[in-house]
């Protein structure tokens, strides 16, 4: 931890590293069931994919639909689907769940990235506190959310459902430069190691990838 922080800031990035990753909830009834089927059939209409060549195809659809915006949690799935805006967990776990619809494995990703301290305070005016309100901005650090997929369940992709880009595992400099990175498991029984291009990770655990 770089003792230059405010001590504020070292609270916050502690407890990133102890917040789960986001999931949506189910109320056990229609309501979500169609929910969820809406979203796999958008995709189906939109992103139609055959072939191991396109099944990890980016769904751009998700974030052409839904601007980013705050959402509060716990977040249902049957009002998931009809909001306009959506945080990069529910952006996230909307991704997640097309991917494995396609019989692609995939997993929750979070990550710390590096922003100019310009552009956290640009975030901190348009974003403010409310139910479900979480502190995901520190200094010049941002605690954010992806998705994690596969086609071996060793070697790994992340998508970013926010941006609508592939984040590169050599994105150490610059802008949204990724400091650390979690890659939940892909199975039931964690496997020992994933790749991310030439880095190693292990699932389940918080991985420097960029020194301070």
């Amino acid at each position: 931890m770089d003792s230059k922080l405010p001590l504020a800031d070292e609270v916050t990035i502690d407890f990133w590293h102890t917040y789960p990753a986001s999931y949506l909830s189910h109320h056990g009834q229609d309501c979500c069931h169609i929910a969820r089927n809406w979203l796999i059939n958008q995709d189906y209409n939109l992103d139609s994919v055959s072939g191991d060549g396109q099944l990890l195809s980016a769904p751009r659809w998700i974030p052409e639909r839904y601007e980013w915006g705050p959402t509060s949690w716990p977040l249902f799935w049957c009002d998931a689907v009809a909001m306009y805006r959506l945080d990069c967990g529910a952006l996230a776990a909307f991704s997640r769940e097309v991917y494995l619809s396609r019989g692609v494995k995939s997993a929750p990703v979070q990550l710390i990235q590096r922003l100019s301290t310009h552009a956290i305070g640009q975030l901190r005016k348009i974003w403010r506190d409310g139910p479900g309100y979480l502190n995901w901005l520190a200094d010049d650090k941002i605690y954010h959310e992806a998705v994690a997929v596969s086609l071996d369940g060793v070697r790994i992709q992340i998508w970013d459902a926010t941006n609508g880009w592939w984040i590169q595992p050599m994105q150490t400099d610059g802008y949204g430069a990724v400091l650390k990175v979690k890659v939940s498991p892909l199975h039931p029984d964690p496997q020992d190691i994933l790749f991310w291009g030439n880095r190693m990770l292990a699932p389940g655990t918080w991985v420097d990838i960029c020194t301070e």
